[in-house]
């Protein structure tokens, strides 16, 4: 890697480098994150004539439409352009002389001045990706930077893909903004949750080793697949709407983990609505039991209570996906209780089990009698399979291993029949 220092004026780079330049180049790109007072700011240092840090453009000719890619320095130059084009304002509290000024406002020979600024440019050159983003760490390295940002350098095929899939259009119908990499740091997330297979952690010190560990990640591989079919899923769920405030960043999580568990066991294809009124009513519903002064012992909810703890911090560890996994999982269930799974298959899901076995008070339907878990069996009730029962919650009962046996194929069985024996 070969850097040259140039000195170059504003006037200069606006007219003759402009369009020739990558100012969100996403492979390290943050995306725009100042604030009004702080691009005000930066226009009152040229205004003094007061220095301005360095900076630095990545020569990428043979990339494609631009010359250069500016690996630091976008958010300074972006707001030299947006006052060029008399888009920014002088702030009274920094710059009283020429308050609420725009650049064309100001006298000749002060416009002069701004144009003919001399700014130092790093040219870099004979360098590749990785490192680009290991200056770009070291750049930035003290700052603002956040945790997302800097893991999206670390390089490799992952963070390559990661990039990529942030452009997907479920991030269209979120409210939040992708302010330092937020969609990133999302999809890691679900990345994560999908090569694990259930619920893990999604704690930035796992995802820094899952970024390390998948630098040869297969962007055409079974999971990237998986992950693709899923994120498409969840968008046809919303495609008519604009925004869904419902969609907040650990509900993103937490759909996705379910959706992914559920799009390769269950009959879904054509249950996109189920999944949308299931969301925005099941958040309603939380959202009115929260918001009660007080609910007597009587009255509570302990899975909301549950959920809103899982919700109030630490929402991305093991223990809060997993929590909010199997309690949005068992009101699913219940609310679509005739949901099959493919080809009607004799064994209950894992997702079945559990809701059969939590909505039935572990009460075994056959002898009314307490069942442990290690003792259960989920049985076709009240038609048994061999008659054409279907495995659904609906058409499922908590047995004992010894009661299911009993039963067997039998039918007209009453609940508690064996409750006497």
């Amino acid at each position: 890697m070969k850097t040259n220092p140039k000195q170059r004026t504003i006037g200069s780079i606006y007219h003759r480098m402009k369009n020739k330049l990558n100012l969100s180049d996403k492979r390290f790109q943050r995306g725009a994150v100042w604030t009004r007072e702080q691009e005000q700011f930066l226009i009152d240092t040229l205004i003094k004539n007061l220095d301005i840090p360095k900076l630095y453009f990545w020569d990428v000719k043979n990339e494609g439409i631009y010359e250069y890619s500016v690996v630091d320095g976008q958010q300074r130059l972006t707001t030299i352009f947006r006052f060029l084009n008399n888009k920014l304002k002088f702030n009274p509290e920094f710059t009283p002389e020429f308050a609420n000024k725009t650049y064309e406002e100001l006298p000749e020979d002060l416009k002069d001045e701004i144009y003919n600024y001399e700014l130092t440019i790093v040219m870099i050159e004979d360098a590749d990706e990785e490192e680009i983003q290991d200056l770009f760490l070291r750049l930035n390295n003290g700052t603002t930077l956040k945790s997302q940002e800097k893991r999206m350098n670390i390089g490799g095929n992952l963070s390559k893909y990661i990039v990529n899939m942030a452009n997907h259009n479920i991030f269209s119908k979120v409210t939040f903004k992708n302010k330092h990499r937020d969609y990133e740091q999302i999809l890691a997330q679900c990345i994560k949750l999908e090569l694990e297979g259930k619920a893990t952690n999604t704690q930035g010190k796992y995802l820094d080793l899952m970024y390390k560990e998948e630098k040869d990640f297969d962007d055409n591989g079974t999971v990237a697949k998986k992950f693709k079919k899923v994120l498409d899923y969840m968008g046809e769920i919303f495609s008519g709407d604009n925004k869904v405030p419902e969609l907040k960043r650990f509900n993103l999580i937490s759909l996705y983990l379910m959706l992914s568990q559920m799009i390769d066991k269950f009959v879904i294809k054509d249950k996109k609505d189920l999944f949308k009124k299931f969301l925005i009513d099941f958040w309603n519903d939380l959202t009115n039991y929260r918001d009660q002064e007080k609910v007597s012992d009587e009255k509570r909810n302990l899975d909301f209570d549950d959920f809103i703890q899982f919700i109030s911090s630490r929402t991305d560890s093991l223990e809060s996906i997993d929590g909010r996994h199997k309690i949005l999982l068992k009101y699913f269930m219940l609310k679509n209780p005739d949901l099959e799974i493919f080809d009607n298959n004799r064994n209950f899901t894992e997702e079945q089990r559990i809701v059969i076995y939590r909505r039935d008070k572990e009460i075994c339907w056959h002898c009314g009698k307490h069942v442990d878990w290690v003792d259960f069996e989920a049985d076709h009730r009240p038609t048994p399979h061999s008659k054409g029962g279907k495995t659904t919650v609906k058409n499922g009962v908590c047995a004992h291993k010894s009661c299911n046996g009993r039963a067997s194929n039998k039918e007209g069985l009453k609940q508690g029949w064996l409750s006497g024996a």
